[in-house]
């Protein structure tokens, strides 16, 4: 079933790839009449423009629409960078924030090349180029995607990012916890720095040394399941499960191919001190996509009543987001 849904996203992909375009040296003008070879066109009006410039434009615009005038930013004071979270949330936004600016001016200089008001140089050749082939420019790349990802649902989950970035500086105006937050770490610019910064959060709160503290992932069904949360824990939504499901930190076989947690609590427990740990437990990667080439973490789970090798012959693993060519936010 893993395969076949490999093959069927891998499908999707060239699908979405297609564009039906017209030829640039199309033998018939827009009135059915066919053109002379030695004739010099003298293109009057926009119709008289190539069906690739003209599908272009109206594909860029469309993404202009989609995407947010402005990012909200957050203040920086003297007491808040202090705060390890405030440092994570701030760079996240500010990265946010940049990229934002150059699509949506990449974006303006294309139409306006296309509609035949700039002349084209050979950076919006490049751009160009790229979006007709259905690829991400390469300029646009700032974070980590799977290769292959189609440049349409590039923006979608870049749009998607952009919502949360957009939640942070809300949180942050209104002057609440950022601990708070319900974060999708698959929507994170650099999710490694998150982890970071929740380590570092809990080991200056209470003066424990950063190399005692010890990550561990409880899985809840729901918001009304999440109880009472302590300075130590931070809440993750939509971490996917890939061959098995999970309830607190005891893991079950799955017959389905994923299964997707809607609230999962990190937590952080000082070792320091504490009795050796007798139950056996099973140490899974956290990943950043389907693809599986990056690992953010890893997090231990009770195997329940089975034992580790089973889901690790499995191939049990966690994900932060099913980007694959295909976006689940």
């Amino acid at each position: 079933m893993v395969l076949l849904a490999s093959r069927a996203k891998q499908m999707v992909i060239n699908v979405m790839k297609l564009q039906t375009q017209e030829d640039d040296g199309d033998k018939k003008d827009t009135k059915g009449h066919e053109h002379d070879d030695d004739a010099v066109d003298e293109p009057t009006d926009v119709t008289a423009q190539p069906a690739w410039m003209r599908q272009t434009r109206d594909v860029c615009t469309h993404w202009m629409e989609m995407l947010p005038e402005k990012q909200a930013t957050m203040a920086r004071t003297p007491e808040k960078i202090k705060d390890p979270m405030f440092r994570f949330f701030e760079r996240e936004v500010v990265i946010g924030v940049k990229l934002l600016k150059q699509i949506r001016r990449d974006l303006h200089e294309i139409i306006e090349c296309c509609s035949g008001n700039i002349k084209l140089t050979n950076e919006l050749r490049d751009l160009i180029d790229a979006i007709n082939k259905g690829a991400v420019p390469k300029t646009w790349r700032k974070y980590k995607i799977p290769d292959g990802l189609p440049v349409n649902q590039w923006v979608i989950d870049f749009c998607n990012r952009l919502r949360q970035l957009a939640e942070f500086a809300t949180v942050d105006s209104r002057h609440e916890n950022l601990r708070g937050i319900r974060v999708w770490l698959g929507g994170l610019f650099i999710p490694e720095a998150f982890i970071t910064a929740t380590r570092q959060t809990v080991a200056q709160a209470h003066g424990w040394s950063l190399e005692k503290l010890q990550l561990e992932l409880d899985v809840r069904k729901d918001e009304s399941d999440i109880g009472k949360l302590d300075d130590t824990s931070f809440l993750i939504r939509n971490l996917r499960i890939d061959g098995a499901s999970c309830r607190g930190n005891t893991l079950e076989p799955a017959e389905v191919p994923f299964t997707v947690q809607e609230l999962t609590v990190l937590r952080w427990h000082n070792t320091e001190g504490a009795a050796k740990e007798v139950k056996a437990r099973v140490e899974l990667p956290v990943y950043l996509n389907t693809v599986r080439d990056q690992v953010i973490f890893f997090a231990r789970f009770d195997p329940g009543a089975l034992t580790g090798d089973v889901y690790y012959k499995r191939g049990v693993a966690l994900l932060c987001a099913s980007l694959s060519g295909m976006t689940v936010e």
